[in-house]
């Protein structure tokens, strides 16, 4: 019911209206796409040449979004080329919708949980009121089938399947490759270790053909370098480096920030992993509650990684590290760029909060008991810092876009997708905006820090069932002989 309100009310009073093509970042994959398809260079400024011929595109103002996939997945998007826009928006919208589900199922599957059919509608409306999910499908955003790769690879290791668990972390990193750095964390036997990094070496030699070859694939990283380095500040970034620049940090010392904190994360997932000894399963699940800390390109859409640890926590949790995991859960699934959308936004966020907990509440184990309730407090505090917002809106690109934008001549794709973004006053302070995000990092730091709690508990339930079995298994013995 809160669902169909939000949705009925923004169909009558429309506080937000959206500009650029529908799914703005499948834009990209389709124009880089057609780009690669006719010859010329994705990477470069020759997309705009498809970009500004989609629907709601404006060709009169340079409204470039820049292609940075792998060379891997050219391919596939010079497919969806071949079909008109709103077909290949279907598709596209199609597969992402699948891979959601997919990203939820998996950790109730690795719980050892049956999803009834009452579990399966929890799951649905959590995802549907989720912010990394809605974020994903309604920009078109490869992150998530990535992250649903990702899943699958953990859910193959688990099951002692290494050869299939190396095809999803291939499939993953064609989409986004930076997801598939919490797969070392799960990895224990030598053979499999091999295997994977086996699959490494065939991921990289499979992008030559599609990069124009050694030569191509040096290029590509250079456009990912200076991809990196356009954004880095960027207020959508979920970063620490970009919210420690929003905050008024100078450029270095948020640089230098963001990279304490990279490395402290780093620190704290091999310590945790360590110290309680963690299973495949519970170890990839602490690395990717780690995740947001650690990468340096970073959208909404990549906190799907969060899920997996997220719904292990609550399926397997009890007492305050359910409770951890619960709250931390509805933090980091608010979406804080609704929340920086001024009234409207807050709205839609405390309905779709809500919309969450209440999800999670219906979903706890029987013994949680009252504490069941937790999560609205974290509604309650999301109302709370919402409510002391300053009513201006954050910008969204390319709305706030000016009719003309000073590029310098023979710029790259990276240099002018960097100038439109100063342009749309979006590389600026914005100290709200930061709080917002920080808020959403403050639940992914929650889930972790119960996951790992969820770990150390499993290990100590093991070493004492192996105590006993030590124990009283010769006195057995001898009384059945």
């Amino acid at each position: 019911m809160l669902l169909l309100f939000i949705i009925v009310a923004y169909a009558v009073w429309r506080p937000l209206q959206l500009s650029g093509p529908p799914m703005t970042d499948f834009s990209a994959y389709y124009a880089g796409g057609q780009t690669w398809a006719r010859g010329a260079d994705p990477y470069g400024t020759a997309i705009w040449a498809a970009e500004r011929v989609l629907p709601n595109a404006d060709p009169t103002k340079n409204e470039l979004l820049p292609y940075v996939g792998p060379p891997l997945s050219l391919p596939l998007w010079a497919l969806l080329g071949r079909l008109p826009y709103t077909a290949a928006v279907a598709v596209w919208g199609t597969v992402i919708a699948l891979c959601a589900l997919l990203l939820l199922a998996v950790p109730a599957v690795l719980a050892g949980r049956r999803i009834r059919l009452g579990d399966a509608v929890l799951l649905l409306l959590l995802g549907v009121a989720s912010g990394p999910l809605i974020d994903a499908l309604s920009l078109g955003q490869a992150a998530l089938p990535a992250t649903a790769a990702v899943e699958v690879a953990v859910l193959c290791l688990a099951r002692n399947k290494p050869a299939l668990a190396a095809l999803a972390a291939i499939v993953a990193a064609a989409l986004k490759p930076n997801v598939v750095i919490v797969l070392p964390a799960a990895l224990r036997g030598i053979g499999e270790t091999l295997i994977l990094f086996a699959s490494g070496a065939v991921y990289a030699a499979a992008n030559l053909p599609f990069a124009g070859g050694v030569r191509g694939a040096a290029a590509y990283l250079h456009v990912l370098a200076h991809q990196g380095a356009s954004e880095r500040f960027y207020a959508y970034q979920m970063t620490p480096t970009a919210i420690a620049y929003g905050f008024g940090m100078p450029a270095h010392a948020a640089a230098n920030a963001g990279t304490a904190i990279a490395l402290a994360a780093i620190a704290l997932t091999i310590g945790a992993i360590v110290r309680t000894r963690a299973s495949c399963v519970d170890a990839a699940a602490i690395a990717c509650a780690a995740f947001p800390f650690v990468v340096p390109y970073e959208h909404e859409p990549d906190l799907a990684m969060v899920f997996l640890p997220a719904l292990l926590a609550v399926f397997r949790a009890r007492g305050a590290t359910w409770v951890l995991a619960a709250c931390g859960t509805v933090l980091f699934a608010a979406d804080p760029f609704a929340l920086a959308q001024g009234r409207p936004g807050l709205a839609f966020s405390i309905v779709t909060s809500t919309v969450v907990a209440l999800q999670l509440l219906a979903l706890a184990p029987a013994p949680i008991g009252r504490a069941r309730f937790a999560p609205l407090l974290a509604v309650a505090a999301i109302a709370i810092v919402g409510l002391t917002g300053p009513p201006s809106r954050l910008p969204m690109w390319p709305g706030a876009l000016p009719q003309h934008v000073a590029v310098a001549p023979g710029a790259s794709a990276n240099a002018i997708w960097h100038d439109e973004i100063v342009a749309s006053g979006l590389e600026t302070e914005r100290p709200w905006a930061s709080v917002l995000r920080i808020l959403t990092l403050c639940g992914c730091a929650a889930v972790g820090v119960a996951m790992t709690r969820v770990a150390a508990a499993e290990r100590a339930r093991e070493t004492r069932g192996l105590v006993a079995s030590l124990a009283y298994g010769p006195a057995t013995r001898a009384r059945e002989a």
